[in-house]
């Protein structure tokens, strides 16, 4: 039996426990994913203090998170472009990605930039380019694989190593 986070009551991160939970088996047009990581938002975390019981309301030992990525491991009927052993990424309306094993719509999943191993396909640029930050940002988009350059917050974390007032 597999396990997750239970939420057993409306409160701090102690209301949360790792208890065994039903293998969730997918339905029409869904797919079952293996999770190897869970994206923690804010509304999961409103959803856990209770500010949103009277708009959301939760069944007894709900599992939160509505974003998760791993491996498909089981596929519904009804859905054609994605099969077992595929990398994806999934938006859950329904919840359930602090479990080992989630189901989402096809129609909410996307292929994963990360393989099986969840590491990168592209390579990160290095920390500390040589050239100006425009030209090396224009060359790493260039040879990268996927659609983004292969780290878009590398000039983000350089500029907030700068020392204070200076330009």
């Amino acid at each position: 039996m597999p396990n997750a986070i239970v939420l057993t009551g409306y409160g701090p991160p102690e209301v949360l426990k790792w208890a065994a939970v039903p293998l969730p088996e997918p339905g029409e047009g869904q797919f079952r994913i293996k999770v190897k990581a869970a994206g923690i938002s804010p509304t999961d975390l409103a959803l856990r203090a209770g500010y949103l019981r009277n708009a959301i309301p939760l069944p007894a030992d709900a599992v939160l998170g509505f974003e998760a990525a791993g491996t498909v491991d089981a596929v519904g009927p009804g859905v054609t472009g994605t099969s077992t052993g595929d990398a994806v990424t999934a938006l859950l309306f329904s919840l359930g990605g602090y479990a080992e094993y989630a189901v989402a719509l096809i129609w909410t999943a996307s292929q994963s930039p990360f393989r099986g191993s969840m590491q990168p396909r592209c390579p990160a640029p290095p920390r500390r380019p040589s050239v100006s930050s425009a030209s090396f940002t224009s060359r790493a988009a260039k040879r990268c694989c996927c659609s983004a350059a292969a780290d878009p917050l590398a000039s983000l974390r350089r500029n907030s190593r700068s020392p204070r007032g200076s330009t």
